[in-house]
């Protein structure tokens, strides 16, 4: 309960990208065939990335936009990425 409650505050701070995107996101999870998980995961990232244009081709921006598919996803999602998953320890503390 309290690691869902501390979830919740985190995607809150998500809301930059809105409900749709959230909701993309939990769908993509759902997926069982991992190379349509993949696919869909990556089309998703481009989307986060059109949302916000103004970073567009900042290659630590592109690893934030993976990190941030993760944590809406509530670190279960399981693709093939560029960028290895962000630590759930590590996450508060930055």
């Amino acid at each position: 309960m309290l690691l869902n409650l501390w979830l919740y505050k985190i995607f809150k701070n998500l809301k930059e990208y809105g409900s749709n995107v959230q909701k993309l996101a939990d769908h993509i999870v759902k997926i069982e065939d991992k190379a349509k998980r993949n696919l869909y995961a990556n089309i998703l990232v481009e989307l986060m990335r059109q949302i916000h244009p103004n970073m567009r081709d900042n290659q630590d921006y592109t690893n934030k936009l993976w990190d941030d598919l993760y944590i809406m996803s509530g670190f279960e999602l399981d693709v093939d990425s560029p960028y290895p998953a962000p630590s759930k320890e590590l996450l508060g503390k930055k």
